[in-house]
């Protein structure tokens, strides 16, 4: 994780020329960090409304050295949240018809209309990783890992039923964006 200062334009009521943005770390290299913009802001006066600076939660960047203020490491922990607070919370595109945009290595919750314990997910096209962080009550919380295709990609929630054999709990229609 990272720590780097930006420049913005402030917009609207908002004062702050300079903010402070929260990333981690894709690749380091002599004059650039390669990072993706984490959605826990804390340090941004405006983030996520109308910041002059333009980044926004899931964004890679390249950030030069210079501007770093700090590093470290973050301490390793499993289980919902475990990874940041979710970008965004998705219904099934089987009810709602939509496709979401989202960024690898950003955690984004997946809303169930149930759950079993023969919950299967199916990953389509088999080039995407998906992550399954964790869960918190219908919730399923869920990243895609930086080396997975970017495109279309359809996550399938299918319930093995002993019974009833198997049922589609959801589809997710999401377009892996860099």
């Amino acid at each position: 994780m990272i720590v780097f200062g930006v420049e913005s334009r402030p917009v609207g009521p908002y004062e702050a020329a300079r903010e402070l943005i929260s990333a981690s770390v894709i690749v380091a290299e002599k004059t650039v960090i390669r990072a993706r913009v984490t959605g826990e802001i804390r340090y941004a006066e405006h983030f996520g409304t109308n910041a002059g600076h333009g980044l926004r939660a899931g964004m890679a960047v390249d950030v030069p050295r210079s501007v770093v203020l700090g590093a470290g490491r973050p301490q390793p922990a499993e289980g919902y949240g475990s990874k940041g607070d979710p970008v965004d919370t998705f219904k099934a595109s089987t009810e709602t018809k939509k496709t979401y945009k989202i960024h690898p290595s950003t955690p984004y919750d997946l809303q169930l209309p149930y759950r079993t314990k023969e919950l299967e997910w199916y990953v389509d096209p088999q080039l995407a990783t998906m992550k399954h962080i964790g869960e918190d009550g219908l919730l399923e919380q869920i990243s895609f890992t930086e080396g997975s295709m970017r495109g279309d990609v359809t996550v399938r929630a299918i319930d093995n039923d002993p019974m009833q054999g198997k049922v589609l709990v959801g589809r997710w229609d999401f377009v892996l964006d860099d």
